[in-house]
């Protein structure tokens, strides 16, 4: 059975590259080309861990992005230890310095910070907490109207 892309996760991934192209001028990203399946698959067997359907969406969109100066990296997984060993699996960072996780126990996405653990409700519910550090930095960059500029680019 072939696996089909999360919608939500698609149209998560077109606002981010289209946020990053609105800011390359002050701001530089990078979107690897996506992941094929079988690696994804191949992954999950040698760790003995199904990935979330989202955030497999997200990478057969990209198999690693590092968005606005790598104010934060989505990037395939890899295993790692948080409170015990092999805890979790490593998604990302913020910041170069607060690590983006899965739980292998919950299955929970939680972001580790200076103040503790943000626990997110799903990948989808990562991608929209990050995505507001994009608008505030379209603000600062291109004013209080970047909304009305970025519709006026991506919208038409």
């Amino acid at each position: 059975m072939d696996f089909i892309i999360n919608e939500n996760i698609k149209e998560q991934f077109e606002y981010y590259t289209n946020m990053c192209e609105l800011l390359c001028e002050y701001k530089d990203s990078s979107f690897a080309p996506p992941a094929d399946i079988a690696k994804i698959e191949e992954w999950e067997k040698e760790n003995k861990f199904s990935l979330p359907n989202e955030y497999k969406s997200w990478l057969m969109l990209t198999e690693n992005a590092d968005i606005l100066n790598q104010y934060a990296v989505i990037q395939f997984p890899e295993s790692g230890d948080y409170k015990g060993e092999n805890d979790v699996i490593i998604v990302g960072t913020v910041l170069n310095d607060e690590e983006l996780l899965l739980s292998r126990s919950t299955n929970v996405f939680f972001r580790v910070t200076s103040d503790g653990e943000q626990e997110y409700r799903d990948f989808d519910d990562m991608l929209a907490d990050l995505s507001f550090y994009l608008e505030e930095c379209a603000e600062d960059c291109i004013g209080e109207n970047w909304d009305e500029v970025y519709d006026e680019r991506f919208e038409s």
